[in-house]
């Protein structure tokens, strides 16, 4: 089964640009090794940057020939058409071992998507960085236009 941890990075702020190199080290520390991080990534990403994180075990780089704007957000969610679980998830944020036990919970739970929401501010129903799906079942429920339920939630 392929399990990705999806990102998206441009730029160079370093928030961004450290916080993905961190997650990409601690993922295997967290997930152990059956998940793999995929940083979605433009051009203006620093080359040492975009070095250290082909260096890194688990880790794939997809360069993407686009401007780095606000749009970048929804790169990661190419991931949802090459694998069979993927979570998505912001560079900013480090990932936990609180976190995995919630992914296991929902892996094991047979239903469809996993939303987190784990802090006050956390007000919208889906927050862009911190949700999941089993893709096959969600592109299914897509492309055949249908409403997703709310007990696969």
């Amino acid at each position: 089964m392929k399990k990705i941890i999806a990102f998206s990075l441009w730029g160079d702020t370093p928030m961004y640009t450290v916080g993905a190199v961190r997650n990409a080290e601690l993922v295997p520390e967290v997930y152990g090794d059956s998940w793999t991080s995929r940083f979605y990534i433009s051009n203006d990403v620093p080359s040492e940057v975009v070095e250290k994180l082909k260096s890194l075990p688990q880790t794939e780089i997809v360069n993407l020939n686009e401007p780095p704007d606000w749009f970048g957000m929804f790169w990661r969610f190419l991931a949802i058409d090459d694998s069979d679980v993927v979570i998505f998830r912001d560079t900013d944020s480090r990932i936990t071992q609180r976190e995995r036990l919630a992914v296991e919970e929902w892996l094991s739970s047979g239903r469809t998507l996993h939303i987190m929401r784990d802090h006050p501010y956390h007000s919208e129903p889906i927050m862009g960085g911190m949700w999941g799906c089993v893709s096959n079942k969600i592109v299914t429920q897509i492309n055949q236009n249908q409403h997703i339920p709310n007990n696969l939630l």
